[in-house]
């Protein structure tokens, strides 16, 4: 077993090489630039799917031990990779039993794009229920391997997290 000062050098070592992971990325895409400057960086070319797949980010981030909202479900499409499973309609409607607040989306697009934020109100109010939502998750993996951006080597997936919007203090009255 190691001392407490060879763990806390150890969380000092991650969160250093998360930071200069983070900074990395910055540089490389005009992170902090002008939108106009940074989006011709950022679409230059085809890009690795490490740096913009959620399933695969995630996995390096837990490794380096970096705080994270919890993966409830998340899988890719044509087959398993790493920790990560092949997208299983009956194991993603297992996990989502009883979840009403989550943020599910695809792994691999950007900018928005295919975000549903869940809360109880809005599974409520749209008529949400497992099958509507497995019928939507299913969209970014089914007949479809690639999406627009133009990633090198990509995985399309699959990711349901926690969600972390806080409640609004207007809904605790």
């Amino acid at each position: 077993a190691g001392s407490s000062s060879d763990e806390s050098d150890e969380d000092s070592f991650a969160a250093a090489l998360a930071f200069g992971f983070a900074f990395a990325l910055a540089l490389a895409f005009g992170i902090g630039s002008s939108s106009e400057d940074s989006s011709s960086r950022w679409r230059a070319g085809a890009s690795f799917g490490v740096m913009e797949n959620k399933l695969l980010s995630h996995s390096l981030l837990e490794a380096l031990n970096v705080p994270q909202p919890a993966v409830l479900y998340g899988a890719f499409a044509t087959k398993s990779l790493g920790a990560w499973p092949r997208f299983n309609r009956s194991a993603f409607l297992a996990a989502m039993h009883g979840k009403t607040k989550f943020v599910l989306k695809s792994a691999t697009n950007g900018g928005n794009v295919d975000v549903l934020v869940m809360d109880e109100r809005r599974w409520a109010s749209e008529g949400w229920n497992r099958v509507k939502l497995a019928d939507f998750a299913e969209t970014f993996v089914k007949n479809r391997w690639h999406s627009e951006w133009g990633q090198r080597y990509e995985h399309r997936a699959v990711i349901v997290q926690e969600s972390l919007v806080p409640v609004l203090r207007s809904e605790l009255r």
